[in-house]
């Protein structure tokens, strides 16, 4: 089952929904100016300080929540690229892995079955260590998948609360207005605007601190996944030499002998 917003058509479409919808709480807070100036003659002249007071507070309140999400639409995250590049590490490159563990076993080879000697030897002692390397990659890369995913799910939350609070916010304002455009309900509909809108942004703020919150959760986590990359027992260092990171290889001269008949027990052998 896909993810919700795994897709670029998918994510495109919640962004889309997302500045949709923050559009409107702007045009609500337009159309609350209109019918208060439509109104204005007929408004008392010692209420009319308070209302114009109320909208320039209304107008500071909406600037205030564009301030705050306008980093966000700016930099909106992309979850469908980490979603990607966490199936691309299992199926590319985690999944050969998997697939070549099991060969890396006597049960499996058949090497053993028609060669002998030291160097016959010697490759097969090679086997455990070529499966321990190869479990180690397939690890990592279920460690990297799993990270990319959960932190792009989480951009997704973010956004998909945005919309929710944005979706719940949007009928007050049209009761607002409504009631902005009777006279007399005037100020309290331009307070109950600067609620809604304030209460709108304590959504899409805490939606923020979620997606926050969880990005710290993961330090752990990442710490965890580069300690193991750079953790070398499974690709350990050739003979003579310090520089780990290879591909484990035979440590003993008999790989080396490919002598047939040589007069020594460590000839070549191919049995039939």
């Amino acid at each position: 089952m896909t993810a919700v917003g795994a897709t670029d058509s998918e994510f495109n479409d919640i962004l889309t929904q997302a500045s949709t919808h923050l559009a409107k709480v702007q045009t609500s807070a337009q159309s609350l100016y209109d019918s208060v100036s439509a109104i204005w003659d007929w408004i008392p002249p010692w209420l009319k300080d308070d209302v114009n007071r109320f909208l320039t507070r209304a107008w500071d309140i909406v600037k205030e929540l564009f301030d705050y999400v306008k980093d966000f639409v700016l930099n909106p995250g992309w979850p469908p690229a980490l979603f990607h590049a966490g199936e691309v590490w299992v199926d590319k490159v985690g999944l050969a892995a998997s697939s070549a563990v099991g060969q890396t076993s006597l049960n499996y080879t058949q090497v053993d079955d028609h060669w002998q000697g030291d160097a016959a030897t010697a490759y097969k002692n090679t086997l455990p260590a070529q499966g321990l390397a190869l479990g180690a990659i397939k690890t990592m890369c279920d460690a990297l998948d799993t990270a990319l995913k959960n932190m792009a799910g989480a951009i997704v939350a973010f956004w998909l609360a945005c919309i929710a609070g944005l979706l719940s916010a949007l009928p007050e304002f049209g009761a607002e207005e409504a009631a902005a455009d009777t006279g007399v309900g005037a100020p309290p509909a331009i307070l109950a605007f600067i609620a809604s809108v304030v209460k709108l942004l304590g959504i899409i703020s805490g939606a923020a601190a979620l997606l926050w919150a969880f990005s710290g959760s993961q330090i752990g986590p990442y710490t965890a996944m580069n300690q193991q990359l750079n953790n070398w027992n499974a690709f350990p260092a050739r003979p003579g030499s310090a520089a780990q990171g290879n591909w484990p290889a035979a440590t003993t001269p008999g790989m080396s002998d490919a002598s047939f008949l040589d007069g020594n027990d460590s000839n070549w052998r191919f049995l039939s």
